[in-house]
């Protein structure tokens, strides 16, 4: 969400704290789509996006630009976090739900642009993390 967004200097949101805002989701063809209708089902909440996609792009900027509430993690907004256009604020019924992010190089071996990506990418991790 955008730094100036009512919830946004919360350290913990709850699902139905989000159902007020306009919320961007991401659409069933994604990763995410499937942990978000779970926890939403638990809720006994029905979300009303005012937009469903599978960009990454698009969601960061509805946020930034309606006001509204995207779910994303970290990492993908870490640029945006960086230069204070989103703010990262963990959802309660998320919270425990992990994602696995897997490099695998080449028989062959790693090229030298994929051993410096998958540096740069951890760092970007370690520092979400933080």
């Amino acid at each position: 969400m955008a730094p100036n967004h009512p919830l946004a200097k919360r350290n913990q949101i709850r699902l139905s704290d989000c159902v007020d805002y306009p919320l961007v989701i991401a659409d069933g063809s994604t990763v995410i789509r499937p942990y978000l209708d779970s926890a939403f089902a638990k809720a006994s909440l029905e979300p009303l996006p005012i937009i469903e996609t599978n960009a990454i792009e698009i969601m960061r900027h509805a946020a930034i630009l309606d006001n509204g509430i995207t779910f994303l993690t970290p990492f993908d907004i870490e640029f945006e976090r960086r230069v204070g256009r989103l703010v990262y604020v963990p959802v309660r019924e998320l919270a425990y739900e992990t994602q696995t992010l897997m490099l695998i190089g080449h028989e062959r071996g790693t090229s030298a642009i994929a051993s410096v990506l998958a540096e740069m990418l951890k760092a970007m991790m370690r520092e979400a993390a933080t």
